[in-house]
């Protein structure tokens, strides 16, 4: 392609570029022109000018638009809530665009903004809360030691607690309770409690019960029935009884009843299947 032709293509280029900018619209032409005019009260004739107006498409600048917001969207939710529970944020958007007209021909944009951001609460449900285990409580013996001194055997067992799990959560993992079978108890040496020349009895906190020395230690013994352990005595000695035929209730049965006869306590009589020993009557109800 030689320059000229080139020259050519630019102006064709050129003048559809400019053509398109402009708007289709209609024009208005007034052409002049003359005719035998005369007057109502003269023969006398002339020529009179006068104008014909004629219309016809022609094109020009358009007109500015100016730009107009659309209709905001619904809300989008932006991402996830911040929390799963307990009450996180939830952050959402709206959008418009400038296209209600969008602006043309030189017009002003849309003034403000395009996005609008808000949050609000989600997930408000409470979080799970796990048991959580308490500390061990101090061992305990399961039975009483059989020994006051010099070393003995027994079992003993610890607790723990678990804390109530709430919405959901977890129960505690793991045992509630510890056992040891036949574990030491009371090895303090016995000395002077247990003399080793003679046998030694030693008083107990419930007087049905002693402890008596062997070997040096101090075993658990109990007192018979309807006897107690005397600490002048060093022995179980039988109840006495202040009246004969005297009717007492039973120490640990109440389905029976003593019977006060020669100066002892002594098992008499039982009560009837599914009656006791009623210690103000005297009789079994």
């Amino acid at each position: 392609m030689d320059l000229k032709a080139f020259l050519v293509f630019l102006l064709m280029v050129a003048c559809v570029a400019a053509y398109s900018k402009r708007c289709r619209k209609t024009c208005y032409s007034r052409t002049r022109y003359t005719t035998n005019c005369s007057s109502r009260w003269s023969w006398s004739r002339s020529r009179c000018t006068r104008y014909r107006t004629s219309s016809y498409t022609c094109f020009g600048p358009c007109p500015k638009v100016n730009g107009g917001w659309s209709s905001w969207s619904n809300s989008q939710m932006m991402g996830s809530c911040s929390a799963t529970c307990g009450t996180g944020r939830q952050h959402y958007k709206r959008t418009r665009s400038c296209t209600n007209p969008a602006p043309a021909n030189g017009g002003a944009r849309c003034w403000g903004t395009g996005e609008y951001t808000y949050s609000s609460n989600c997930n408000s449900n409470p979080c799970p809360v796990d048991g959580q285990w308490s500390g061990w409580e101090d061992w305990t013996p399961v039975t009483e030691c059989p020994v006051l001194c010099g070393g003995g055997q027994t079992d003993f067992t610890r607790s723990r607690s678990c804390s109530n799990p709430m919405h959901g959560g977890r129960d505690c993992e793991g045992e509630a309770t510890q056992n040891r079978e036949m574990h030491e108890c009371n090895t303090d040496p016995c000395g002077d409690r247990c003399r080793e020349d003679s046998p030694t009895s030693i008083a107990h906190s419930d007087p049905l019960k002693y402890y008596e020395c062997t070997d040096s230690v101090a075993y658990l013994k109990k007192c018979p029935d309807h006897s107690t352990f005397s600490s002048s005595g060093e022995a179980c000695v039988p109840n006495p009884c202040m009246n004969e035929g005297l009717l007492r209730r039973h120490p640990s049965d109440s389905r029976k009843y003593l019977l006060c006869l020669s100066g002892a306590r002594i098992i008499d009589l039982v009560c009837a299947p599914g009656s006791f020993f009623n210690e103000e009557t005297k009789v079994c109800q």
